[in-house]
C-alpha cells in the first residue's frame, strides 16, 4: 500500500496547481459608499520577487471580480488608488495570502479608502464620554422636516462653461449608480454640493529638451472605453486642453512619427502642466475597438504577439505599442477571445498600419459580449403646486422610478449623474436638442423622460425615448388613477424597454439564420427587427445598412433572426451590427440608403 501511495504522491503533487485556478473578488468602499473611480493594481510575489500582474477597475457598485492562476503566487498585493479628483481618498495597499489546494479558491477582499478630511475615531472610554456629552448638548433641530423636502433636491446648480452646448467633441472612429434621485433645490438646503468644474492642462513636449511641433495627443477614458484625438501641439511644443473634474482623463497618449510613442497615465497632481520628453525611435500603435451606440468603445484584454511571443496587453481603451522597428523576419499579430474574429494576421495589421500613414492604426471587431448602453431617467420636478402633493402622482413615479435604477440590462444615470455630467443650467433642453456632437457623447447613449398630465378625467402618465440626435424614438401616453397607478407606470416601463434600440451583433450565420448576442435579458420579443449594418472595408467601423433582420426565437441571452432585407449582403459578412428599430425607423433609414442600394429599393410589408 506504501509502495502506490509513494508512486501517486508526486502526480498528485503535481496536478495541485489545477485546483489553485481560483478568482478574487473585491469590494471597494468608502465608508458605506461603493467607490467606483478607483484603481487598483495587482503584483504577485514569487520567490522574493514583485511580478506586475495588471490593473482591475471596479464597476458602479465598487465591485471587481478577475481570475487568478494562485499557483503562479506566493502572495499578492493589492494598491488601490482613487481616480476621482471630486473625493480626495487615501491609497490602500492590501496583502491577500494565497488558498490552500484544500480550501476555497475563492478569495473575498473588502477594501476601505480612508477620508483624510474627517477625523480619526477615537474609542477610548473618555473619548466616549465626551462624546456622551456633546450628544446630550446638541439642541434641537430648528424646524420640522416634511416627506416633500426629503424626496425633494438638495443640491446647487453647478457652474456653466459657455457655450459648452455648442461645443464639438472631437471624438472619431479612433476613438460599467444607485444614489437618491433628486430634483430642484429648496428654497433653504440642509447642505449644499459642489459638483464639478472645467480645469486646463498645458502638455509641453520636447526632444532632447528642444520643443516639438506637430506631435499628437491622444486622451483616453477608462470608463467609457474611448479615446479621442485632442490636438497637436504648437511651435512651443506647447498643447492646451480642458476638463471636467468629475470625469478626467485616464491615459495620455502622445505620438510623432520618428519618435516612441509615450503613454503617460494622467494624475490629479500633474492638471496644471506636463512636460513629456519624447526619444527618436519608431512605434506601432493600435486601437482595437467594438463599435456601439455611435462611439468606438476600447476592447481589453487585446493581446500583441512578435512571432507568437506576448508583447503587451490593452488597457479598457484597447490601445497597443510596440516600440520598436521590425526586423524582416519578424512579424506582429493580435488576438481577442472576446470576437469572432479572434486573431489578426500580422498581413493584416501591416495594411491596416500603412493606411492609416504611421499613426495609430484602428480595427474595429465584433464583440461576443454585448455593450451595455447608459440610459439617462429624467422626470418632472417634485416640487411645485401640481406634483409636490399629489401622492397618485407620486405612486406611479416611485414604480417606474424603481424599476429603471434596478434594470441590469443598461447602465442607468439619474438627473443628479446628470447635472455633473452635462454641466448646464438645464440639462433636460440641452439632452432634448440632441447630445451626439457634445463632449459627453461618449458618457450617454439614451434619455427615458417621463411626465404628468393632469386633465378633467383621468390624469396621464407620459414617456417617450430620446436618441444622441434629440429624435423621440418612441412615445406613450396611459391614463391611471388610484387603482391602478402602479400598475400603468409598470406596463409604460416594459413597453420602453421593449422599444429601446438595443444594439448587438451576429455571432454566428448557418444557413441563413442569424443568432444574435442579445435576448430576453435585453427585452427581445419575438417578432423584433433589427437594421443590420456592415462596414465599408475590414474593419472600418460597421456603419453602413444593408438589411432587415426579424427575431424568431428568443432565449435569455441569444436570439434566432431570419433576413427579410439584404439577405445577399449580410450572408458570410463577419461583422454585422444589428440595431433594434421600429418599422418607421426602418422605413427612414431606407429612404437614407436607397439612393446608395444598400437596400436595393425594396420594401418590408
Amino acid at each position: 500500500m506504501k509502495k502506490y501511495i509513494i508512486y501517486f504522491m508526486p502526480i498528485f503533487l503535481s496536478s495541485c496547481s489545477y485546483f489553485l485556478q481560483g478568482r478574487l473578488e473585491i469590494v471597494v468602499t468608502a465608508g458605506e459608499t461603493p467607490v467606483s473611480d478607483a484603481q487598483l493594481t495587482l503584483y504577485g510575489k514569487n520567490k522574493n520577487k514583485e511580478i506586475f500582474i495588471g490593473y482591475l477597475f471596479p464597476n458602479s457598485q465598487g465591485f471587481i471580480s478577475t481570475d487568478i492562476d494562485f499557483s503562479k503566487y506566493q502572495s499578492i498585493k493589492v494598491v488601490t488608488t482613487n481616480k476621482s479628483i471630486e473625493k480626495i481618498l487615501l491609497p490602500s495597499i492590501e496583502h491577500v495570502s494565497i488558498p490552500g489546494w484544500w480550501q476555497e479558491q475563492v478569495v473575498k477582499l473588502n477594501i476601505n479608502l480612508t477620508d483624510p478630511s474627517l477625523p480619526m475615531q477615537n474609542h477610548s472610554p473618555l473619548a466616549k464620554q465626551e462624546n456622551k456629552i456633546q450628544d446630550e448638548a446638541k439642541p434641537e433641530l430648528p424646524e420640522i422636516v416634511l416627506i416633500p423636502q426629503i424626496e425633494s433636491n438638495l443640491y446647487e446648480p453647478p457652474p456653466t462653461k459657455p457655450q459648452l452646448e455648442n461645443r464639438i467633441s472631437a471624438t472619431t472612429p479612433l476613438v460599467s449608480s444607485t444614489t437618491p434621485y433628486q430634483t430642484k433645490p429648496l428654497n433653504k438646503t440642509i447642505t449644499e454640493k459642489k459638483v464639478g468644474y472645467w480645469k486646463s492642462t498645458t502638455l509641453k513636449i520636447t526632444s532632447e529638451g528642444k520643443p516639438l511641433n506637430n506631435v499628437n495627443l491622444y486622451i483616453g477614458y477608462n470608463v467609457s472605453q474611448t479615446i479621442k484625438r485632442e490636438g497637436s501641439s504648437n511651435e512651443a511644443g506647447e498643447i492646451k486642453f480642458d476638463f471636467y473634474k468629475p470625469s478626467p482623463p485616464d491615459v495620455l497618449i502622445i505620438k510623432k512619427n520618428g519618435f516612441i510613442t509615450n503613454v503617460t497615465q494622467f494624475m490629479e497632481s500633474s492638471s496644471q502642466s506636463i512636460i513629456v520628453d519624447l526619444k527618436p525611435g519608431k512605434s506601432m500603435d493600435f486601437l482595437v475597438q467594438n463599435y456601439a451606440y455611435g462611439v468606438g468603445r476600447g476592447m481589453d484584454k487585446t493581446e500583441l504577439y512578435l512571432n507568437g511571443v506576448k508583447q503587451d496587453v490593452s488597457t479598457p481603451i484597447g490601445f497597443l505599442t510596440y516600440a520598436k522597428e521590425l526586423k524582416p523576419e519578424e512579424k506582429l499579430s493580435l488576438e481577442q477571445k472576446n470576437s469572432i474574429i479572434t486573431n489578426i494576421t500580422a498581413d493584416d495589421l501591416k495594411k491596416q498600419f500603412e493606411n492609416n500613414h504611421g499613426e495609430i492604426a484602428s480595427l474595429f471587431l465584433p464583440s461576443v459580449t454585448p455593450f451595455k448602453p447608459t440610459v439617462a431617467f429624467v422626470e418632472p420636478s417634485l416640487t411645485g403646486e401640481v406634483l409636490e402633493s399629489n401622492m397618485l402622482w407620486r405612486r406611479a413615479r416611485r414604480e417606474f422610478f424603481s424599476r429603471f435604477i434596478n434594470e441590469q440590462s443598461f447602465k442607468t444615470k439619474i438627473k443628479d449623474d446628470l447635472l455633473k455630467l452635462v454641466d448646464a443650467n438645464n440639462p433636460i433642453e440641452t439632452l432634448k436638442r440632441g447630445w451626439q456632437n457634445s463632449s459627453f457623447a461618449k458618457d450617454l447613449d439614451l434619455v427615458v423622460e417621463i411626465n404628468f398630465i393632469q386633465n378633467e378625467e383621468n390624469p396621464l402618465i407620459t414617456g417617450r425615448i430620446y436618441a444622441k440626435n434629440g429624435q423621440i424614438i418612441t412615445e406613450q401616453k396611459k391614463s391611471f388613477n388610484a387603482s391602478n397607478a402602479e400598475q400603468v407606470a409598470s406596463q409604460l416601463y416594459t413597453y420602453l424597454l421593449e422599444q429601446l434600440p438595443i444594439e448587438s451583433y451576429v455571432v454566428q450565420q448557418e444557413k441563413g439564420v442569424f443568432t444574435l448576442n442579445v435576448g430576453q435579458k435585453q427585452h427581445l420579443n419575438k417578432g423584433d427587427l433589427f437594421i443590420a449594418y456592415v462596414p465599408d472595408s475590414f474593419y472600418s467601423a460597421p456603419n453602413k445598412a444593408s438589411g432587415v433582420l426579424k427575431v424568431t426565437e428568443v432565449t435569455d441571452t441569444e436570439a434566432k433572426a431570419t433576413a427579410i432585407l439584404g439577405l445577399e449582403k449580410l450572408q458570410n459578412n463577419i461583422s454585422v451590427r444589428c440595431v433594434r428599430a421600429s418599422q418607421t425607423q426602418i422605413d427612414n433609414e431606407m429612404k437614407k440608403s436607397i439612393s446608395f442600394g444598400s437596400f436595393g429599393g425594396r420594401h418590408i410589408r
